[in-house]
């Protein structure tokens, strides 16, 4: 699956961030160009509960994303 984030909204220390804490459960290949790109693929053994582990991984990147941004503008 492929993913592209806006980088005026998202930010790259969040994605990278996460995507570490989520390393088990899924890899994440990530470029940036225009937007981030992220080429996510979730490990066989978790594809059963793949819908849940994306979308707690994305708002997990919108929530730390969202503290860096609030964080930087104090």
């Amino acid at each position: 699956m492929i993913i592209k984030l806006d980088p005026h909204f998202y930010t790259q220390g969040a994605i990278e961030n996460i995507a570490q804490q989520f390393n088990d459960y899924l890899s994440v290949e990530f470029t940036t160009k225009e937007a981030f790109c992220l080429r996510i693929s979730i490990n066989k053994k978790y594809l059963s509960d793949a819908p849940l582990i994306m979308n707690t991984f994305l708002t997990n990147i919108l929530d730390l994303s969202i503290q860096d941004i609030m964080h930087n503008e104090r």
